[in-house]
């Protein structure tokens, strides 16, 4: 999620390019940026020592993070609906899902 939120930080810098390139630039990496994760999650849930309670909020936490990112690019393509404010939310969920995901790492694993 950080190198999709990266990406399109690094693709906005583009000097004059068309709101519709644009658009279509944060839509591509959003839906990289949601698929990814979401094929490893359903890999994941087939696994039998897997909780079903991680796996439905590794997901939420995964598609509340993500969703604003396709929201922006599918805004910018329509030219209405907010267009590049859904990505204020979409990076700061995703440093938040990026922070959960580092503690889990860090000290859930642990116990």
């Amino acid at each position: 999620m950080l190198v999709g939120v990266l990406v399109v930080s690094s693709l906005g810098l583009i000097p004059g390019q068309p709101r519709v390139a644009f658009g279509a630039e944060i839509f591509v990496v959003g839906v990289a940026v949601w698929a990814w994760p979401l094929a490893i999650q359903r890999r994941a849930a087939g696994a039998p020592d897997t909780r079903r309670s991680w796996i439905v909020t590794r997901a939420l936490t995964h598609q509340i993070a993500t969703l604003p990112l396709l929201v922006a690019g599918l805004s910018m393509l329509a030219g209405a609906g907010g267009g590049l404010y859904w990505l204020v939310p979409g990076t700061l969920l995703s440093f938040a899902a990026a922070i959960l995901n580092s503690w889990v790492l860090l000290v859930e694993i642990q116990r």
